[in-house]
């Protein structure tokens, strides 16, 4: 996979997700948010199992050396508290707030892996990750009506799932492209999710078979397609792409989060939170800019430009050369241990007549 097919890549789990925020927020009307995320995370789980048992296949038969170690299994487990976070105050901002402000301001993480990446996966930024982050946050904020006052509960917990999530994309980008191994990796996080989700959610919420009955779409596709499908599309993208150009183009799933809203909830988007969604798609354009185009421009333009021969000149051969005007007419013998058996020069007509 080149860098062009993991950016389509993450462009379409951007598009899945941003169909699945809304029903992140209908799904709460039936069932409790720790209910959700237990069933769907292991519902992910469940999906990806196949894929899983195909990798490990695949690694035994070529006998890589992949097994976890210690250090290994304590990456893991940083990776599973931090997406398990993540994903759980995400689940409980889309409860507080609307499907529009809970996309954008958890995805608000593209101005904050830039940093993250460097200190973690010491991945340095280009030179286009910086405007494209600035141009994200300056959308999200024209997103929330260009003012800070109306920040809410859910508003915040959206916030700081962004700070967790912007910590878990550089650990799972620099352990993929390590160790390999994304499928099990994002089994790893779905079971540690799901399990620990569902345990709580025991103690705390209700659950009852007719609420799970008309929660079973959205449970349906947040576990199977937002889930299961688009987490392990992104840990796969991820070996072939950086932490930050692929956490601003899946960034772009608060826009379409905000039109199916608009379309399906009647959420209405003001002519300046318009002008957000158009900065983050134009920051999504400009971080992979250089990857898309500049690359292929000049290599393009590196292959077409003429070979520059360099000026022979004029260099006196060495002592032991025989010029062509020096040759005697008899048969010369040299011998060197250097060089090995002897060689002859002269005239091989001259010979015979000696």
């Amino acid at each position: 996979m080149n860098k062009t097919t993991a950016c389509a890549l993450l462009f379409m789990v951007a598009f899945l997700w941003g169909c699945g925020n809304v029903a992140q927020k209908t799904v709460l009307v039936h069932l409790g948010p720790f209910t959700v995320v237990g069933i769907t995370s292991l519902l992910g789980a469940l999906i990806i199992w196949p894929y899983v048992m195909w990798e490990e296949r695949s690694i035994s038969r070529l006998k890589i050396d992949r097994s976890c170690r210690l250090e290994h299994w304590i990456e893991i487990s940083f990776i599973c508290i931090f997406f398990s976070g993540a994903v759980v105050t995400m689940q409980l901002g889309y409860g507080g707030t609307s499907v529009t402000n809970a996309g954008f301001l958890v995805n608000a993480n593209v101005a904050m892996i830039p940093i993250t990446a460097w200190f973690l996966a010491k991945e340095r930024p280009n030179l286009f990750v910086i405007p494209s982050a600035i141009l994200t946050c300056a959308g999200i904020w024209l997103m929330q009506g260009a003012r800070f006052d109306k920040f809410n509960e859910g508003d915040l917990l959206s916030f700081v799932a962004a700070v967790l999530f912007a910590i878990w994309t550089p650990l799972v980008g620099r352990f993929v492209k390590a160790h390999g191994r994304p499928g099990f990796l994002t089994l790893c996080q779905f079971m540690v999710c799901g399990t620990a989700c569902l345990t709580y959610a025991f103690s705390v919420e209700t659950m009852t078979s007719a609420a799970l009955w008309q929660a079973l779409p959205e449970l349906i596709l947040l576990g199977i397609i937002g889930k299961g499908t688009c987490y392990l599309f992104m840990a796969v993208a991820q070996q072939h792409a950086s932490s930050s150009v692929a956490s601003i183009i899946v960034s772009s799933e608060a826009v379409f989060g905000a039109i199916f809203a608009s379309f399906i909830l009647f959420e209405t988007i003001t002519n300046t939170g318009i002008l957000g969604a158009l900065l983050v798609s134009i920051a999504t354009v400009t971080i992979q800019y250089p990857d898309l185009k500049f690359d292929g421009m000049f290599g393009h333009y590196a292959r077409h430009q003429p070979v520059q021969k360099q000026p022979v000149t004029n260099l006196s051969p060495p002592p032991n050369v025989i010029k062509p005007g020096d040759m005697c007419d008899r048969l010369v013998i040299q011998r060197s241990k250097a060089c090995g058996p002897p060689y002859a020069t002269g005239n091989p007509g001259k010979l015979q007549a000696d």
